[in-house]
């Protein structure tokens, strides 16, 4: 054999035994990545759960409390009370159709809400909303405990929310009608389920009897 035949083969020898150890390399860098990206993950689950407890103190201690304040001085003669609508894109088009109140009407009621400063309320829920739909807080987490008295103050405040976001100012509180929209329509399912078990339950306890046909046993 040559020498250059020789070198030849030491240098293949060479490429093998580097290309394992590329391969080697690699797999050891995917897992390493696989442990980093796990580590991001519970880190962010666990900020995120963090704000959640936040969230959730801070409704607990300051914003059923102000809200609950805050409703004790409206004048309810005066304002726009929205039972029982499916409400989807919160525009003083809609409000007039879904409740049929004058201009006059709408206007007063917003007055009211503006002077026992409702508005400031509706802000501080954006930022929770934002919070929420950015995936900053586990919404999951929040859903249970907050979300009836979340959308209740939505709908009590709809025909507000109308008036702010009228003419250029379309997509103010956009945040607030999409989490709205979402925990409305999953309160929506859980109620349905609960109605179809309670059906259920009764067709269960009822007793179907039929009369035979004269000469049919």
């Amino acid at each position: 054999m040559t020498k250059y035949e020789i070198f030849k083969e030491i240098l293949l020898i060479l490429y093998y035994i580097a290309s394992i150890g590329l391969v080697v390399g690699v797999f050891i860098g995917i897992k390493q990545l696989k442990v980093m990206k796990s580590d991001v993950e519970t880190k962010n689950k666990r900020a995120a759960v963090d704000k959640s407890i936040e969230f959730l103190n801070w409704f607990a201690t300051e914003f059923i409390p102000e809200n609950s304040e805050k409703e004790k001085k409206l004048d309810k003669d005066k304002i726009i009370i929205m039972e029982n609508k499916e409400l989807q894109y919160f525009n003083i088009k809609e409000l007039a159709i879904l409740g049929g109140f004058k201009p006059e009407k709408i206007t007063s009621s917003v007055k009211e809400k503006y002077r026992c400063e409702i508005v400031t309320l509706t802000n501080q829920l954006e930022f929770f909303s934002a919070a929420m739909n950015t995936g900053l807080a586990d919404e999951q987490m929040a859903f249970n405990p907050l979300a009836s008295t979340f959308c209740k103050f939505v709908e009590d405040n709809y025909d507000l929310y109308c008036y702010l976001r009228n003419g250029n100012e379309e997509t103010l509180f956009n945040n607030t009608i999409d989490l709205y929209l979402i925990w409305k329509s999953r309160l929506n399912a859980i109620e349905l389920v609960r109605k179809k078990v309670e059906i259920e339950e009764q067709l269960s306890k009822v007793t179907v009897k039929s009369i035979p046909i004269l000469g049919k046993e």
